[in-house]
């Protein structure tokens, strides 16, 4: 089988694999698949957050001809010396313990165990950043912050052992934009952001254009109710405004009913009807129902969230136990008994202001998830939510000088109208 070396040819894809494997084995690193775009995208990404890492092409492929793919980049050369005097810095940089094993026992005929090299990379890592750990310099990137900052709001909760279990922040701007729309916030939490498997939450709220707007972080160890509480709290400390909010719109998660009942008691909670039919949909999978009725079934099920009037709601109900009898005690027991918070008939007199999901909050965590992933450490994840943060502002206020220069434009426009029409009947 042909090694890799440009304008060296392979048929399939198989035969790339195996070529690619024997590299790996040869050079102690694995290879990403990555595309042009794919590679400059991440690169960017990682130099938002503040990072020096950077991927460099190694190996590119092109399609030339039916059944053939040629090599038309190939560079096998580490970007660092690796030496006994750089072992330390080759564990940092692969990322695959068990080849830092293999090439050391090959290199150096030294046996050594898994635990050992990933004490060395901690050890790297924590010298690197001036003997702190990760939690010790997310806080001092926080203070740094609310030094820069004056009118932010930001802390750390600690548990009894004096272990980092809440980080919260909100800018100064952000503040006030909660302060002048408090009527409608939506709250909802997000995962894989960073590799501490701590949930990020973000509290949004709509501003004066209609847009979307994150006034409140916080990553938490645990999403209990203590948790939760500690996170609430912090909001209300950070935003005494917060007995304005009138609607408050999250998931089906009975924790934070209760928290939020109990925290901010002015507020009209709401269920998210995106995911009250994802729950529904999820049930009647679940359930015992014949697969014919499945179908209608949920037809009706997502009809009755948006139900005009009592009468539309009790005419689908029975609809709903005439085609999925064991369905009906799932829904009487879990969503009959909370119909305020989830059907249109009787939550629209709430001032939800058309927030009838957090769809908005969740598309939100898909762009800040651009930034920052599962491979985050704290600090590159706090750093990512402050670049989102400055992004957003910045695209917020384009947006409002576009509108109000569309509105003025508009404006003239009518009024030369009105002018020519009272030249042509007064002429």
């Amino acid at each position: 089988m042909a090694e890799i070396a440009v304008g060296r040819g392979f048929e399939t894809y198989e035969e790339i694999e195996e070529a690619v494997k024997r590299l790996v084995n040869e050079h102690y690193h694995p290879f990403r698949r990555f595309n042009s775009q794919s590679v400059k995208e991440y690169n960017q990404r990682r130099e938002n957050t503040g990072s020096n890492l950077r991927l460099i092409e190694s190996l590119k492929f092109a399609f030339v001809s039916y059944r053939k793919f040629e090599v038309r980049k190939c560079n096998l050369e580490h970007c660092h010396p690796i030496g006994p005097e750089e072992i330390e810095d080759f564990v940092t940089l692969a990322p695959k313990l068990k080849l830092v094993r293999q090439y050391i026992l090959k290199q150096f005929g030294k046996q050594v165990i898994l635990k050992d090299i990933q004490n060395v990379r901690t050890k790297v890592k924590i010298q690197a950043k001036g003997g702190r750990d990760e939690a010790q310099v997310t806080i001092d990137r926080l203070e740094e912050e609310m030094q820069r900052d004056q009118g932010s709001k930001g802390g750390i909760i600690v548990n009894e052992n004096s272990e980092l279990s809440i980080i919260y922040f909100a800018s100064s701007h952000l503040l006030g934009l909660y302060e002048k729309f408090p009527e409608v916030l939506m709250i909802d939490g997000t995962y894989n952001v960073n590799k501490s498997r701590m949930p990020l939450y973000s509290f949004m709220i709509e501003d004066g254009n209609g847009h979307g707007r994150t006034v409140f972080y916080a990553a938490t160890t645990d999403e209990n109710a203590q948790h939760l509480r500690a996170i609430v709290q912090a909001f209300k400390n950070s935003n005494l405004c917060y007995g304005n909010t009138k609607v408050i719109v999250i998931d089906k998660d009975f924790t934070e009913i209760a928290v939020l009942k109990d925290e901010i008691p002015t507020a009209t909670i709401v269920f998210c009807q995106f995911h009250v039919i994802k729950c529904f949909y999820k049930a009647v999978s679940d359930a015992e129902v014949p697969k014919e009725q499945r179908d209608s079934l949920r037809k009706v099920l997502h009809d009755i969230v948006y139900s005009e009037s009592m009468d539309d709601y009790e005419d689908y109900l029975a609809e709903i136990v005439r085609l999925g009898p064991s369905f009906e005690k799932y829904f009487f027991d879990t969503w009959n008994s909370c119909l305020e918070m989830w059907a249109s008939f009787q939550r629209d007199s709430s001032v939800h202001f058309g927030n009838t999901t957090n769809n908005r909050l969740e598309c939100s965590h898909s762009k800040l998830k651009d930034l920052i992933g599962r491979t985050s450490s704290p600090s590159e994840m706090f750093e990512g939510v402050l670049s989102f943060m400055n992004f957003i502002n910045q695209e917020s206020s384009h947006n409002a000088f576009v509108e109000q220069f569309t509105s003025i434009s508009t404006k003239l426009d009518h009024v030369a109208g009105m002018q020519e029409v009272s030249a042509i009947c007064t002429g």
